[in-house]
């Protein structure tokens, strides 16, 4: 999209206002610039799905873009990028696959850079490398905790829908199973299955004696299971 030189103006003040560029010198901005274009968006569209490859790099100009992920059949947000932040940076580290989806919550204009053209200008511009690294990180950080945290609650709802199927079919409080043979079954390892367990077990739910399961409040397994439909 060829950019007046207004319009030149206006993106270089939205860069100068961003924390991770601020400290470039209006000629390097002027560099940032020619290596990028912008593209509008209307509410609702899809930027990029999880899994296609990642070739771009996007800063916000205005709107807002919503960042998710999904495990089975339920969206986890990992963060709503707004004005003068930016997102797709893992295309930047040579991650060839989408790791999340972004889609616009707003209508959006967003400055888009090819991931080649940028790693180019990182490359003469170390100590902003660096300062956007640390960024990265922290991100990655919270993006990780989010998604251990939906993989917890998905595994939460297998295990105890299962424990609750076993206590319907055999009409017994008391089932005898192990933890190993709930993991075998909805194909995972004894540790997570450990963790939930336990979490019952703290909750007064179930009690644990060697290889078998005291349901102590069915009605409490059950309204859990119906609220994961």
């Amino acid at each position: 999209m060829f950019l007046s030189q207004g319009e030149n103006d206006m993106i270089s003040k939205v860069f100068k206002n961003i924390e991770l560029f601020n400290k470039l010198s209006d000629s390097d901005i002027k560099k940032l610039q020619k290596i990028g274009k912008i593209k509008k968006y209307k509410k609702g569209d899809i930027i990029f799905n999880k899994n296609e490859i990642g070739k771009t790099f996007f800063i916000v100009k205005s709107g807002e873009v919503k960042i998710f992920t999904s495990i089975g059949r339920k969206n986890k947000i990992l963060s709503l990028i707004g004005e003068k932040n930016f997102f797709g940076e893992l295309a930047l580290l040579g991650v060839k696959y989408r790791t999340a989806s972004a889609v616009c919550e707003k209508d959006s204009e967003l400055y888009v850079i090819s991931a080649n053209e940028f790693q180019n200008f990182l490359f003469k511009h170390k100590d902003f490398m660096i300062k956007m690294l640390y960024i990265m990180a922290e991100r990655l950080k919270r993006a990780d905790e989010e998604i251990e945290n939906l993989i917890f609650h998905n595994m939460f709802g297998r295990v105890t829908k299962f424990i609750y199927e076993r206590y319907i079919q055999e009409k017994n409080e008391k089932i005898k199973i192990s933890q190993q043979e709930i993991a075998k079954n909805i194909g995972t390892t004894r540790v997570p299955v450990n963790r939930i367990i336990s979490h019952l077990k703290n909750k007064g739910i179930i009690e644990c004696k060697r290889e078998m399961i005291c349901i102590l409040k069915p009605e409490k397994i059950k309204k859990i299971v119906e609220g994961m439909r």
